[in-house]
């Protein structure tokens, strides 16, 4: 069988002279319109010519009078595939004949970003010493230094520096080859940059995020390339579209040493936050949730008491976010003047409420915060842990003194919301502490109304027990068995019938018995 046994180079040039006597074949048939497509995507003689690199045939192709810049459906000349193989000799052989399309640009850009793109000098070289543009933009907004950039191709973008590409051409998008070189954290590549006058755009920003080189380096963690740009003078208090700095995306990379560099060597200010923006960078360490970096700006003097958007101190965001590691570095290493009552006890509301147990326990046992003051609209963290059916919590707040009686500002006391979480080992812990079970929440219903509604016969039972009065009536006018009724509740109809029944008997005063003579 044909191309058995043979190497892989051997059989490499057996299928080029095979597509090179198809070509021939197929060329032959149109050799009087040289330009008609002959390729399956439009493209003429020439252009399978240019892909192959058929030199012989390119020159047969030319000689019949083929058209050098005709473009084929995905809009690129002969002299692009030229360029996208890295085919010096034939750009030379083409451009001979016709360099006035020199500058066309296909779907893969200009003849020069083709070369770029394949990696060849003598390529770039060519189309160059042929008028190709040497700025010139691509689809992608991008120059033929762009995409030198893009591909680490050092040697590449020094021969275009060297041609006179412009360093800081950034294009729709302001994107600069220097902010590509810092994505990447190419640190030759910035150097070359430097070396070619991009420090006059050291602190331009890219349209969409407004990021400087700088932030670009940050963003994507690569701390050699900030201070290197921090040292060519990057200024790190510019701002981007959200109001961060570059402190900012610092503390997001958990980089308590980039910190460190940009206030120290930077003169960052360790407190900035542009318009529009509504967090500190030690706001924005604490959503990171690191402490290292939140002790380095605090050395650093960030601001502790500077609340967010949401009104949260350091100690509250910690708490919020289950940090127990940080909310023991505030509680117990920040000075205590920075801290209120009301700080302690949000932080226990939030930690409760969010379900961090540890940060919760932490709190309690440090007997700084008051599990009775009320959070925001009057929220009890009590209440919390009910909703939470956290009973542990539950035990550690009740033996902390919070009050089992207090509503909340919705007028929900803990018991009517342990009733209506079906919990009866927190009921009766709470009437144990002192609940009481009559009391009617805002909307009129009380403890033993909840557990009807519910349908929880053992609740309704445990509360019966307790002293509930199954006579007392909600805002509808209803008691509790005419509740039942209305809503089908058969099953506790007959239990709340005969709590009233034994409830007036009980509350009826006894005759004396008469004496006999």
């Amino acid at each position: 069988m044909a191309g058995r046994g043979l190497s892989a180079s051997a059989r490499e040039e057996e299928a080029g002279r095979s597509h090179a006597m198809s070509l021939k074949i197929q060329f032959t048939k149109v050799a009087d319109k040289p330009d008609t497509p002959i390729g399956p995507h439009g493209e003429t003689a020439l252009h399978l010519a240019a892909q192959n690199g058929d030199h012989a045939m390119a020159r047969e192709i030319l000689g019949a009078g083929a058209a050098v810049h005709v473009v084929d459906q995905h809009n690129n000349t002969p002299v692009i595939y030229a360029s996208l193989r890295g085919d010096a000799e034939m750009l030379a052989l083409l451009l001979r004949q016709d360099s006035s399309g020199i500058r066309h640009g296909g779907n893969s850009g200009t003849a020069l970003h083709a070369a770029v793109e394949s990696g060849s000098i003598d390529a770039a070289a060519t189309v160059l010493e042929f008028g190709a543009d040497i700025d010139a933009i691509n689809g992608g907004d991008a120059t033929p230094l762009h995409i030198a950039v893009m591909r680490r191709n050092l040697l590449m973008a020094g021969y275009l520096l060297s041609r006179g590409a412009d360093v800081n051409a950034g294009g729709t998008s302001r994107e600069t080859p220097l902010h590509l070189a810092a994505t990447q954290g190419n640190m030759e590549m910035l150097k070359l940059l430097f070396a070619h006058g991009a420090a006059s755009g050291l602190q331009l920003q890219t349209k969409m995020k407004k990021f400087t080189a700088l932030e670009c380096a940050i963003d994507q963690g690569h701390e050699d390339a900030a201070h290197y740009l921090v040292l060519q003078g990057a200024l790190p208090g510019l701002v981007d579209e959200g109001g961060k700095t570059a402190l900012h995306l610092a503390a997001e990379r958990r980089s308590p040493g980039l910190v460190r560099m940009l206030v120290e060597e930077g003169f960052a200010d360790v407190n900035k936050r542009g318009e529009g923006c509504t967090v500190t960078p030690l706001h924005t360490a604490l959503y990171a949730a690191d402490l290292a970096t939140v002790r380095e700006m605090v050395r650093l003097g960030a601001d502790t008491m500077e609340k967010d958007a949401k009104g949260r101190t350091p100690l509250h965001i910690a708490a919020w976010t289950g940090q127990l590691d940080v909310v023991k570095f505030c509680v117990e290493e920040l000075p205590e003047a920075e801290h209120t009552p009301r700080s302690y006890a949000n932080a226990l509301y939030e930690a409760v409420f969010y379900e961090h147990t540890g940060v919760a326990h932490y709190l309690l046992a440090s007997g700084k915060a008051d599990p009775n003051l009320a959070y925001g609209a009057g929220e009890r963290v009590l209440n919390a842990a009910i909703l939470q059916t956290d009973s542990k919590i539950v035990d550690e707040l009740l033996a902390a003194g919070a009050n089992p009686v207090a509503p909340d500002g919705r007028g929900r006391t803990p018991l009517s919301l342990a009733v209506g979480r079906k919990n009866l080992r927190l009921a009766k812990l709470l009437v144990a502490r002192g609940a009481e079970v009559n009391t009617a929440c805002s909307e009129g219903s009380t403890p033993l109304f909840e557990a009807v509604a519910n349908n929880d016969r053992d609740m309704v039972e445990f509360l019966l027990e307790a002293g509930a009065n199954p006579l007392q009536r909600n805002k509808e006018d209803c008691t509790p068995c005419q509740f039942a009724q209305v809503e089908n509740l058969e099953s506790l109809v007959p239990v709340l019938k005969k709590a009233e029944s034994d409830y007036v008997i009980k509350k009826t005063p006894q005759k004396k018995q008469a004496l006999s003579p």
